[in-house]
């Protein structure tokens, strides 16, 4: 595995954070959909309900929790369990600070060259440990994570994905939020590259059913849900 020269930054940054959470259970270095085109900005960490992995931080508490039932392999789907997750978060980046070149492993390959090997890795060094730019105070706790993603999706412009070609006509660098429906999510995943599949009911990165990428240089937000029902 490699690391962006920010990866240890990071994870001090945000180990106060896991630490004093109870609503947080990791702390992960890895963007399921971090691919070349889908992201842009290296300061950016979200929150997010599914486990990313590869490359990731617990506590000694929830080792103790999880401990006695450590599986012998596929950890990672042990760790996206309903009752392993008990509605916990973990925080993700938008570029991942890591990159595995492992091919070959326990998972047989599986992934690598359609999805894994095109992850982005960051090459940008962010001090998250400055204290006077705060990257991380909008992740701070779910509640503050919650009215920053409602007023960051309340600036873009909501556009149905029949119209979103026409809306990329009108120029770069917009804000869109896109609604979708949980059963057509292959369409969507389909036609901006993500990743399309589910794990234990939640699609990959998505907190809460939003979903934020980029798309040609546009920023994207998908949500199932409009989030008024948020913390």
């Amino acid at each position: 595995m490699e690391i962006a020269p920010d990866f240890f930054n990071y994870f001090l940054a945000a180990l106060p954070l896991l630490k004093t959470d109870p609503k947080l259970y990791c702390v992960s270095a890895w963007n399921d959909n971090g691919y070349e085109t889908a992201v842009h900005d290296p300061r950016r960490i979200y929150r997010t309900d599914f486990f990313p992995g590869l490359g990731w931080m617990l506590t000694s508490e929830l080792w103790a929790e999880v401990r006695s039932r450590w599986p012998s392999g596929y950890w990672d789907e042990f760790m996206r369990r309903p009752d392993v997750r008990k509605g916990r978060h973990c925080l993700r980046p938008e570029i991942s600070r890591s990159y595995t070149f492992g091919e070959e492993g326990q998972s047989q390959g599986q992934y690598f060259a359609a999805h894994l090997s095109r992850i982005k890795l960051n090459t940008d060094f962010v001090d998250f440990l400055s204290d006077t730019a705060r990257p991380l105070r909008h992740v701070e706790n779910e509640e503050t994570f919650d009215r920053w993603l409602i007023n960051e999706m309340s600036s873009c412009v909501k556009v149905t994905l029949a119209a979103f070609n026409s809306e990329l006509a009108g120029g770069q660098g917009k804000c869109l939020r896109i609604e979708y429906r949980d059963s057509m999510y292959h369409v969507f995943a389909s036609r901006f590259g993500l990743m399309p599949d589910e794990k234990e009911g939640i699609r990959r990165t998505a907190y809460k059913g939003v979903l934020i990428f980029y798309f040609q240089k546009h920023r994207i937000f998908l949500y199932d849900t409009w989030p008024t029902s948020f913390s």
